[in-house]
């Protein structure tokens, strides 16, 4: 079972590093058609600020909805990490932002990420879908480019060592030590998967993704998401 945790305000709807597609009601959109049909998953929320059309979007796909008020990133990602500390016994949390647009094999890419961890536990810890493009540019990651790469049945995945606070990891690594390590570096993710490495925990993002943080210029390469989210009714 796949526990997954929306984190959304209703703000930030057409900053200038958006793409002129964006909007926050498609890429709910996109998550709900990636994630939300399927019986293996249960929707949840962390609603932030003032009630808009995310909110209700919310409501009509039946999302278990954790209302706050703290209008803060970093005060509204603690709560969605306390949120998952008390849920129920599952197999995977999966921490989602708003700004991120999905492929329609997003749960089933998913699921292949988490195979590969079940096959390496005590080496892979975290997965996410962002094909993040700092990892084909940078020169100072921690690997120093000694990446490496796993051959799943969906996709190849590789190492990497940064996203945008929307991943996931095993219920049990969450409680284990996923938690504690996320409340230390808060918005700093980057930070907090570079100290995983140090402990022996890596992070795998798929190639190529099967999400993207809508931020120009850092889209996921390959994919045409312009189309995606033009496609999203």
């Amino acid at each position: 079972m796949l526990e997954l945790i929306y984190r959304c305000c209703e703000d930030d709807q057409k900053a200038n590093f958006r793409p002129q597609w964006f909007s926050k009601v498609k890429a709910l959109k996109s998550l709900v058609k990636a994630f939300g049909q399927n019986e293996e998953v249960n929707l949840h929320a962390i609603h932030d600020g003032p009630i808009g059309p995310l909110y209700d979007l919310l409501q009509e796909y039946n999302f278990n909805i954790d209302k706050i008020n703290v209008r803060s990133n970093g005060q509204s990602l603690e709560a969605s990490l306390g949120y998952a500390v008390g849920l129920y016994k599952s197999e995977l949390l999966y921490f989602a932002e708003d700004d991120y647009v999905y492929t329609n094999r997003a749960y089933q890419t998913l699921i292949d990420g988490y195979s590969i961890h079940t096959k390496k536990p005590n080496e892979i810890s975290f997965i996410s879908g962002y094909d993040h493009p700092d990892r084909l540019t940078r020169t100072d990651d921690l690997d120093h480019g000694r990446t490496f790469v796993y051959c799943g049945e969906v996709c190849h995945w590789r190492t990497a060592e940064s996203t945008t606070c929307t991943w996931a990891m095993t219920q049990d690594d969450f409680l284990d030590f996923g938690y504690k390590l996320a409340i230390e570096y808060g918005l700093n993710d980057r930070g907090m998967f570079r100290a995983a490495l140090g402990m022996g925990k890596r992070l795998i993002t798929p190639m190529p993704g099967f999400s993207t943080h809508c931020h120009l210029p850092f889209l996921s390469p390959v994919v045409d998401w312009e189309k995606i989210s033009n496609e999203i009714l």
